[in-house]
């Protein structure tokens, strides 16, 4: 991406002049019915909060739930996304919505969370990890994490793709979990 990630973040980045990457993940969000949605960016973030404005078209500019943009540095090594959402927990908890939904701000993709959700209800997952499977990861999706599933759809481990398999589940970075399980998750992240 080079130039064009040297002053913005990788969710702002143009796509046919008019959208921005974020544009389809929030789209996706709002079509399924998601009303209370935080981003939380890094670093040079004045070109993705210039494009998000109020939330207005996705219809996400209300006074409770909404859009809403958690920014921090990057000058702390040390402070990441755990600190960020940790920082901004009140915004979690105060949604009081049963379940959270945490997705990357560069996942272009078609994507009804609703499905998502109910298969994760169903399945009694404590996290539910969207992933795809494909059939050309040699040639392509390298460095994306793979995921090894057993036979009762349960992760049992996360990798690197590096090429070498021809098939493989591809992590999308998608993970539905209980919000007071994120909650707690983000609390012991800080402990260690």
């Amino acid at each position: 991406m080079g130039e064009l990630v040297r002053y913005r973040t990788l969710a702002s980045v143009p796509l046919s002049a008019r959208y921005r990457i974020i544009d389809f993940v929030l789209s996706n969000m709002a079509n399924s019915g998601i009303e209370g949605i935080g981003i939380f960016t890094a670093n040079k973030s004045r070109s993705l909060i210039n494009h998000l404005t109020n939330g207005r078209p996705w219809d996400l500019h209300r006074k409770k739930d909404g859009l809403r943009v958690f920014n921090f540095g990057d000058y702390d090594p040390y402070y990441d996304d755990v600190h960020n959402f940790l920082d901004n927990i009140e915004f979690i908890e105060q949604s009081r919505k049963e379940y959270v939904l945490i997705s990357p701000s560069y996942m272009i993709c078609n994507i009804d969370y609703n499905e998502v959700l109910r298969y994760h209800k169903k399945s009694q997952n404590d996290i539910t990890i969207v992933h795809k499977d494909v059939n050309n990861s040699h040639g392509k999706f390298l460095d994306c994490e793979v995921l090894n599933i057993d036979d009762t759809n349960r992760v049992i481990s996360v990798g690197e793709n590096i090429g070498r398999e021809k098939n493989a589940k591809i992590s999308m970075e998608m993970y539905i979990m209980k919000t007071d399980l994120f909650i707690n998750i983000i609390h012991e992240c800080i402990k260690t």
